[in-house]
């Protein structure tokens, strides 16, 4: 590990830092492999209905009836028309269907009551009128109340997110937390989050701009690392317990300052690759071309504080000369970044699959 000489973050902006490489053992044990224990079992397994209820209070259906109904009336009573009423129930309706609509995927949402494609579960749920007017005037706030790019879901996203950090993190081992990367869907709302390896999310912090951290309390330090850093360190935050834990993510987050400070700040390990221009100038890696025998698209570097490249194991490979799958010497840190970093995806995947959106 990299040993600062300086102090690495200024008064007005994080200065470059410098630091003073040695090629040594690593010296530190790796603390999170000492025992290998499944998941615990939780006190009770709840039903489907009984985690959403527990992540979507009934204060929800309230906000989202009556701020449904005034929008409407605010449409209709500029057009001379007569306003629409929905009640509790034809919400509670509404959010099982667009559930179902994402399990059984059909190319227009008329299909599902149409005469040729109908799907009863839904057609017999609610009318097509009434879904198609709650679609149309489905909202959780006041229109007049702007003052922000998500005020329009603002406040459903806080109730939400305060019944998320209330739930139970699990445990494998030590082992605790896993930051996910980014959302790869186009046009749609990006957020960064923070997910357990059952790929339950327990954070997120949605990306606008220059106001992503709006409501989010930074130190002056903190507060002065670049986008990715600052992501990491603002979700790490709400983890309960933060000395017993550790993190995983790709080079977008990865600086030696956020090691510095997730290690220093919070006990927190991590372990994630980092780009070589955050490397900060270190002469003792080695160079492309004698990492040749990996044969791999291109060269990754990895950064972590809590373990090092030994002990050295054997992985399966397809080898394109021989056609067949061949044994490859790993590192021990490739295998452990390779390991966890699948299971941070597991959330993207269950969003891709079962993501409920009007559209």
């Amino acid at each position: 590990m990299p040993k600062p000489d300086e102090q690495i973050i200024g008064n007005t902006k994080p200065k470059r830092a410098h630091m003073k490489w040695e090629n040594l053992p690593f010296r530190m044990q790796d603390r999170f492999e000492t025992t290998e224990k499944v998941l615990p079992m939780p006190r009770k397994i709840k039903s489907p209905l009984e985690y959403f209820t527990s992540l979507f209070p009934q204060e929800i259906f309230d906000i989202t009836v009556y701020q449904t109904n005034l929008y409407s009336t605010q449409v209709t009573q500029a057009k001379g028309r007569t306003a629409v009423t929905i009640m509790k129930d034809d919400i509670a309706d509404f959010i099982v269907i667009e559930i179902l609509m994402r399990v059984v995927d059909m190319p227009r949402y008329l299909d599902y009551w149409s005469n040729s494609l109908r799907h009863d579960k839904i057609a017999s749920l609610m009318s097509l009128k009434k879904y198609q007017q709650i679609r149309h005037f489905i909202h959780f706030v006041n229109n007049d109340e702007n003052c922000d790019r998500y005020f329009k879901i603002r406040h459903l996203l806080n109730i939400i997110r305060e019944r998320w950090l209330q739930l139970d993190h699990e445990k494998a081992g030590s082992r605790r937390q896993y930051l996910p990367t980014k959302h790869k869907k186009k046009w749609r709302f990006k957020a960064f989050v923070r997910a357990g390896v059952s790929g339950i999310i327990y954070d997120f912090l949605p990306y606008e701009s220059d106001d992503t951290f709006r409501n989010r309390l930074f130190t002056g330090e903190e507060d002065l690392f670049e986008l990715g850093p600052k992501v990491v360190i603002g979700l790490c935050k709400t983890i309960p317990n933060p000395a017993a834990s550790d993190v995983y993510f790709d080079n977008f987050f990865t600086t030696l300052p956020l090691v510095h400070c997730l290690r220093n700040e919070f006990g927190i390990f991590i372990l994630g690759t980092i780009r070589t221009n955050k490397i900060l100038r270190c002469d003792t890696l080695a160079d492309n071309k004698s990492l040749k025998k990996w044969v791999d698209n291109k060269t990754v570097s990895l950064v972590c504080s809590y373990a090092d490249a030994y002990p050295v194991s054997s992985v399966k490979r397809y080898c394109k000369d021989t056609r067949e799958k061949i044994d490859v010497a790993c590192l021990y840190v490739v295998k452990k970044y390779n390991t966890h970093i699948g299971s941070v995806y597991l959330a993207d995947m269950l969003i891709a699959l079962y993501g409920t959106i009007c559209v």
